[in-house]
């Protein structure tokens, strides 16, 4: 275990308070710039060993059950890619069972995927992806790409500032990073009874607007667009159905069924999410972001 201050503002005369406690973590959210860290946390070692035995809170049997939903994101998300850059060499960093990267191929992009898990890493080779269990500075030698690409990832960093640097340093000239993470660093804390987990200790950090944009400039990256997407009726209704996903053992035998029914749930999830939150996305409750940056 280790301590440590905010990443970007750095030790105060007075601790930052606590907003977060779970699993026996504690997360403190930095006065200056509403980022939310874990102090102390797990080593590096531990943190790899989380994922590259699947010991993760979302292990590869729940993301396989949910490759419709995960497939309808991806389509969602690579259109808005397209509007950006139609075609090119695209990498994505903890690319689970591969589905987005699947789906960049058909949209003409040519996918390569960065995978820890070793379960996820193995189908998402199965797929025909080209697929690497090393962390980005080994991972896919000597190859510079167009998109760097990575969903729900950012929190599980480490030390965000040197992840994204890298992905800098692996970009085409004329490149782009694509991200998707949250906004909990914004979030009031009157909603925090709305979220089921904050996943402790995957997580590490939840960001809020202004350590975004710390994190970008320090980075050597401008923003290029940002979709903001609302998970307040998503989070509202999944508490009102006493909906909970249930996270099965990642080294699971026999064939995973997702039915119609799951299908239905899956499609509506997706509409509620990128469809209605798309349209009501108040400032201060937990929403979804989607940012495009390219280096300054």
């Amino acid at each position: 275990m280790e301590t440590i201050d905010c990443i970007f503002c750095g030790p105060k005369v007075s601790p930052d308070p606590v907003v977060i406690r779970e699993n026996g973590f504690e997360g403190h959210q930095c006065r200056s710039c509403q980022l939310i860290y874990i102090s102390p946390r797990p080593s590096d070692d531990e943190i790899v060993n989380l994922y590259e035995h699947d010991k993760a809170k979302t292990n590869a049997a729940v993301l396989k059950r949910s490759e419709f939903s995960a497939r309808l994101a991806a389509k969602h998300t690579l259109r808005l890619l397209r509007s950006q850059k139609q075609r090119g060499s695209f990498l994505e960093i903890g690319a689970g069972m591969g589905y987005f990267c699947d789906e960049a191929r058909s949209s003409g992009y040519v996918p390569y995927a960065i995978e820890l898990n070793h379960v996820q890493a193995e189908h998402c080779a199965s797929l025909g992806i080209a697929t690497d269990r090393r962390p980005l500075a080994e991972a896919h030698p000597g190859r510079k790409f167009d998109v760097v690409y990575h969903c729900d990832v950012l929190s599980h960093f480490t030390d965000p500032i040197a992840e994204f640097r890298m992905m800098v340093s692996r970009l085409n000239p004329g490149g782009m990073l694509m991200f998707e993470t949250g906004n909990f660093g914004d979030v009031n804390p009157e909603y925090y009874h709305l979220i089921e987990s904050f996943q402790y200790p995957d997580h590490l950090f939840f960001f809020s607007r202004s350590s975004l944009g710390l994190l970008l400039e320090r980075s050597g990256l401008k923003m290029l667009n940002i979709r903001r997407y609302g998970r307040l009726a998503e989070l509202m209704i999944q508490r009102k159905l006493g909906g909970r996903q249930v996270s099965g053992p990642g080294n699971s035998t026999g064939p995973i069924v997702t039915t119609r029914k799951a299908q239905l749930k899956q499609l509506i999830r997706y509409a509620i999410v990128y469809k209605i939150g798309a349209l009501h996305a108040l400032r201060r409750a937990p929403q979804t972001l989607i940012v495009i940056a390219t280096p300054s």
